[in-house]
């Protein structure tokens, strides 16, 4: 099985005490599945160590910890937005506008990421991905 790790679930790692589902749930499915990252989750991430300040001690270790530990670890496991994947996100936005049922632009661009390569997006906010099409499980 091929899944697309979440935001959430990359930062959840981050912590000092991470949630022991989490842990648990990753290493038991570790055997013969493949674990993927989009590279909006990338920038969410990215985005998330630059807001703090240069005065903040966990920046340099939060940037230690994603150039090692995300872009070492999952380098050749990296999933672009592509042309495909912003065609599916469109359609997404557009059911789910039509719908009623709004979903958040990045939330949805990984859901159409996860649907366009076949993936179960793992992810805290199973609410956030209702309604795309996306396969999802919440390891928490």
């Amino acid at each position: 099985m091929k899944y697309l790790v979440d935001t959430c679930v990359l930062s959840e790692l981050a912590k000092n005490k991470p949630n022991a589902n989490v842990v648990k749930w990753l290493k038991s499915h570790s055997d013969g599945n493949l674990f993927f990252v989009s590279v909006v989750t990338l920038g969410e991430i990215k985005e998330g160590i630059e807001t703090l300040s240069d005065e903040d001690p966990r920046k340099k270790k939060l940037r230690t910890w994603f150039e090692e530990q995300i872009l070492g670890a999952y380098e050749g496991s990296i999933v672009d937005f592509d042309r495909e994947v912003a065609l599916k996100w469109g359609e997404i936005k557009g059911m789910t506008n039509r719908m009623g049922r709004t979903r958040p632009d990045l939330d949805a661009q990984i859901a159409a990421t996860a649907v366009v390569h076949g993936m179960t997006v793992i992810t805290r906010n199973v609410s956030d991905m209702e309604y795309t099409g996306a396969e999802v499980e919440d390891p928490f």
